[in-house]
């Protein structure tokens, strides 16, 4: 009982308060006027005294007071004209509101005469004293003033574009403001223009000692002018004091607006097709969006950018970069050109682990300007920043590979058909013979099959081969001696300290496979590998046996193969070739020696080069490439469909433009190419071994 007693009272209060707050009562809201409209203000101007002259209509008949006011400096400062100098310094309008006539005796208040920085404005306040409208009159003259003169004006020497600076001094004989304005011109004449300019107004105070007064003058020539070259363009500058106006017309002037351009901003070196920036092909016409995702820290941000063409060279100073969160530190807006590193053609940002991204989807603009200040499009750019833990990394331990040429699976050897010609054959089972080294005895790079019976050159030859063979992953993976694309992962000649291995040379296991090499593939590398079993690793002998009457593989390897040229150690020049001291350029050399030396080297190059290229596919497989679907959740692993994608684009390989060591095929005259165009990971797979993505899970 006591409880509904309770309630009803609480109903009842809340009732109380809110018939307390109806609409019903109280004193009701006076509307709030229209402001009137002031109408022809003139002033008229007499040697002695002065008519202000205007008018006022109010649909709304309301009573209001006018006001006049005056300056003496273009409207930098007002002051109500004195009660000396009018009858009524506040007049009373109410309807019918007729026109307004007032005489101003302006030498009452005026400082000095004659001057043409005049201005007259007129303000209406309700009742209560509150202005609600105003207007100005254009700047008046009273007494014979005198025009303005430039002093001086002065041109950037060089050509020009974005924004200009002019710089000047103007003097005015009756020590008036004077007004700045300027037209422009791309021919040198008709038809003028009105020139954009930073500042809103120029106005300029006059000297008390007579001096000139200067100025400067910003004007946003690419706004007026955009992607214009033209070395007729002029300049019209105005100085005028309200009574009269001097004009200074420019020389000739080289004006150049041809702006520079970002061309990309991404991660790492990842072109826009694979970064985000644009969606791909998916099945049929439909495009599929997609995003990268960067660890919170230790990515790479790259921006490439060059000139317009016929622009200027881009001022690498002028960077801009900002981000819609803050960052480091830095609010949304804020310019993180900082942490970047710039060249001439772009900037990089190589975040430490110190330099912490907020979690979550950051934009990214940049923006950059030309030596003439002309200045790029803005471009944008958006990521998902992830977690940079473990978890997500693929190198959070160090990975140490043993490239093992030691294994043996396999009898490899040569077979007479009893005509002389000899073929290559690998049948399963040891020997006791390193299968990488049968291998090379069939193409002439060993003269015995038993490492026992080795000569010192077939050890040299041997080594230099195997030590070929690791310098070139380490290429491929660009660990060289300026850059290291992922310190974490390294290769090695000995299984010492090894964490995985792969063994080079043998056989397929399967039959009529044409199979260079095989690797379990490893999701974001989360167990360490050995690919030395049987079916797994290099297949040297495959290679063999699938290039052996190909004209590439005779081309590098028939001066040495068995019973059609020379094996290592069998040829009269050998001796001095293969010693550790020879020289190919020294200029004493006979030139048979050279010959031979160089046939060696081809086919060592040959077989070091498309050695190296399979195992740096199949370590690329083990450590996680390419995992299948589009990122954040994959490398483009079969996607056959997108547009970059080509022919040999299948579970776990992607064949995008270029020679892609991830593709599903590979081949010895491909592996033959040098340079940029050579084999290589992709841009996206190299971000993935450097770490700068995050797979997400």
């Amino acid at each position: 009982m006591t409880l509904s007693s309770q309630q009803m009272i609480l109903v009842a209060l809340l009732l109380g308060v809110s018939s307390s707050l109806g609409c019903s009562g109280g004193k009701s809201a006076t509307a709030i006027a229209t402001p009137p409209l002031i109408e022809s203000l003139n002033l008229i101007v007499d040697p002695e005294t002065a008519i202000v002259d205007f008018s006022v209509t109010d649909p709304e008949e309301n009573e209001w007071v006018a006001t006049i006011h005056y300056s003496e400096d273009l409207g930098q400062n007002w002051a109500h004209v004195s009660s000396q100098s009018l009858l009524d310094p506040e007049i009373q309008i109410a309807p019918p509101f007729l026109p307004i006539k007032r005489n101003w005796d302006y030498r009452d208040d005026l400082s000095t005469i004659p001057q043409a920085d005049i201005l007259i404005e007129v303000r209406i306040a309700d009742l209560e004293g509150k202005v609600v409208t105003s207007r100005q009159t254009a700047p008046i003259a009273i007494g014979e003033s005198e025009a303005p003169v430039f002093a001086g004006v002065y041109f950037p020497e060089t050509s020009i574009g974005g924004l200009v600076t002019i710089q000047g001094s103007v003097i005015d004989p009756d020590y008036d403001h004077v007004t700045i304005s300027m037209e422009w011109s791309p021919t040198g004449g008709a038809p003028w223009q009105a020139a954009t300019l930073q500042q809103d107004q120029i106005i300029l105070p006059p000297q008390s000692d007579g001096r000139s007064t200067d100025f400067e003058i910003y004007w946003d020539a690419q706004a007026d002018a955009p992607e214009v070259i033209s070395p007729f363009a002029k300049v019209k500058i105005h100085a005028s004091d309200g009574g009269a106006t001097t004009t200074y017309v420019s020389n000739y002037l080289a004006l150049n607006t041809i702006r520079p351009g970002i061309d990309l901003i991404t991660i790492g070196e990842i072109p826009e097709y694979m970064n985000g920036q644009e969606s791909y092909q998916g099945g049929g016409t439909t495009l599929v969006p997609f995003k990268l995702s960067v660890p919170s820290a230790g990515t790479q941000l790259n921006l490439e950018w060059s000139s317009g063409s016929g622009g200027a060279t881009v001022d690498s100073e002028s960077l801009e970069v900002f981000a819609d969160v803050s960052v480091l530190g830095h609010a949304p807006g804020e310019n993180l050109a900082e942490y970047f590193s710039t060249t001439s053609s772009g900037a990089t940002w190589n975040m430490p682990q110190q330099q912490v991204l907020p979690i979550g989807s950051v934009t990214l603009s940049a923006s950059v300007k030309d030596q003439r200040g002309n200045l790029s499009d803005l471009v944008e750019y958006e990521i998902e920043v992830r977690s940079g833990s473990s978890a997500n990394r693929p190198f959070s331990a160090e990975d140490r590979w043993f490239i093992d040429f030691s294994r043996d699976h396999f009898q490899i050897g040569l077979l007479d058909d009893g005509s002389g010609n000899l073929t290559p054959f690998a049948n399963s089972g040891a020997d006791g013979i390193p299968d990488h080294l049968q291998d090379l005895f069939t193409v002439g790079l060993q003269s015995q099959m038993d490492p026992t019976a080795s000569t010192v050159m077939d050890s040299y030859v041997r080594s230099m081969i195997e030590s070929q063979v690791i310098e070139r992953i380490h290429l491929l993976y660009e660990k060289t001696g300026t850059s290291d694309l992922q310190p974490q992962l390294s290769f090695h000649g000995h299984g010492s300290g090894a964490t995985s291995a792969l063994g080079i040379g043998g056989d397929d296991v399967e039959p009529l496979s044409y199979a260079l090499g095989r690797a379990v593939f490893d999701t974001r590398n989360r167990f360490f590998d050995d690919e030395r079993e049987p079916g797994r690793g290099v297949f040297s002998s495959n290679m063999v046996q699938y290039y052996w009457n190909s004209y590439t593989f005779n081309q590098r390897f028939s001066a040495l193969m068995p019973g059609i040229g020379s094996p290592i150690g069998t040829h009269s020049q050998d001796p001095l070739v293969l010693s550790p001291d020879f020289e190919r350029t020294d200029t004493g050399n006979p030139p048979q020696a050279n010959a031979r030396f160089d046939e060696v080297w081809n086919a060592i190059e040959a077989w070091s080069r498309l050695i190296s290229v399979v195992a740096a596919h199949e370590i690329g497989h083990a450590i996680g490439l390419c995992t299948n679907g589009h990122p954040p959740l994959g490398l483009f692993g079969g996607v056959s469909s997108a547009n970059f994608t080509g022919p040999f684009t299948t579970p776990y390989h992607v064949d995008t433009p270029g020679n892609n060591v991830m593709s599903s095929a590979l081949g010895l005259s491909s592996a033959l190419v040098e340079g940029p165009s050579g084999y290589r990971f992709n841009e996206l797979n190299q971000a993935y071994i450097a770490e700068w993505i995050v797979l997400e899970q």
